[in-house]
């Protein structure tokens, strides 16, 4: 029997529900370049090299694996021109072990996702959330899936 059915859910997809949600920007924090919001970044370490992270209150925002901190904040500057930044030291060193631990030894709090794309982006990003984990969909399966 599947995990997803042992632990009483509808399907794999449900269990991946409960891993990473995903929001997306606002036309109108995309318009005016995330003027209210506040980003709160680090530089963590990875069995992959250093990263640095952003969030915000709503969650990820940001995760670059970096050779020079400080062009990785300038990109994310750019990115995010009138948002308020603010450097905490440390702060992401938690969710960088998170995300880059065995998939059994996570946590079941919802990895949250905040992101800056286009409507079709969304889309697609959300139609890959919700394929199960281990699985694999074509090209023309994704499409199919998003319309």
């Amino acid at each position: 029997m599947p995990l997803a059915h042992e632990l009483g859910l509808s399907g794999a997809s449900r269990l991946h529900d409960l891993f990473v949600t995903l929001e997306a920007m606002t036309p109108g924090e995309y318009q005016h370049g995330g003027a209210a919001l506040q980003l709160t970044w680090s530089v963590a370490t990875s069995r992959f090299g250093p990263l640095l992270i952003a969030t915000t209150a709503r969650g990820l925002c940001a995760l670059q694996f970096v050779a020079d901190e400080h062009e990785a904040l300038a990109q994310l500057r750019q990115r995010w021109p009138n948002a308020r930044f603010q450097h905490q030291p440390g702060a992401g060193q938690a969710l960088a072990d998170r995300l880059f631990e065995p998939l059994s030894a996570r946590v079941a709090t919802p990895l949250a996702l905040r992101v800056q794309g286009s409507n079709f982006q969304i889309q697609v990003w959300r139609a890959l959330l919700a394929i199960p984990y281990g699985h694999l969909v074509s090209y023309g399966q994704l499409a199919e899936a998003i319309g």
